[in-house]
């Protein structure tokens, strides 16, 4: 590969990652008014703009942005997958990239969650009263998720393991679910 398409990979991949955080922000009814959501908006929102009129957001579904970034990562298993030079049909390859571009997708939204707990359990240990816009952020996001595993957990004593646990299913998901989706349409 050359500089250029691993330069055009990263920026592919980031705007994705930025779509694809706009939608998981969205999906948990994170605050619309928080300075580093609205810099993410601005970022995202000149291409989003154009998908609205045709796909308008629902109540708690942001489907502009998860199709962008879907098809953003697709683009860069497209890229990918033309790197290589294999022979393979035209329908294959296609369905190839589309898979490819999916299971990417769940994978970096898996990797956005194991940032953002970590982010909530390094500032409740360093700065617990601390206001900061991305870790006011990264608990919104991760309450929906944290919060459902609180109710399933016992009280240990004032201890909080929900992090714990949410983490182990997503070191699961990363080690075991994704690989194997994958290995289903491997170039």
């Amino acid at each position: 590969m050359n500089l250029l398409t691993v330069i055009v990979q990263f920026a592919l991949h980031v705007f994705g990652m930025f779509c694809l955080l706009r939608f998981l922000l969205y999906l948990s009814a994170a605050n619309t008014f928080n300075q580093v959501y609205i810099s993410l908006v601005r970022l995202t929102e000149w291409l989003l703009r154009y998908l609205r009129s045709v796909l308008p957001r629902s109540s708690r579904l942001d489907i502009p942005a998860l199709l962008v970034a879907w098809l953003v990562h697709t683009l860069v298993a497209t890229i990918q997958l033309l790197s290589i030079n294999i022979q393979i049909s035209s329908l294959l390859a296609i369905l190839m990239v589309l898979w490819r571009g999916f299971v990417l997708t769940i994978h970096i939204a898996s990797w956005i969650y194991l940032i953002a707990i970590g982010v909530v359990v390094i500032m409740s240990w360093l700065a617990p009263n601390v206001y900061s816009p991305a870790v006011e952020l990264s608990r919104q996001l991760t309450e929906p998720i944290l919060g459902r595993i609180r109710r399933l957990l016992p009280s240990m004593a004032g201890l909080d393991f929900s992090p714990m646990v949410a983490m182990l299913i997503i070191f699961m998901i990363n080690s075991y679910v994704v690989p194997g989706l994958y290995r289903l349409v491997a170039f």
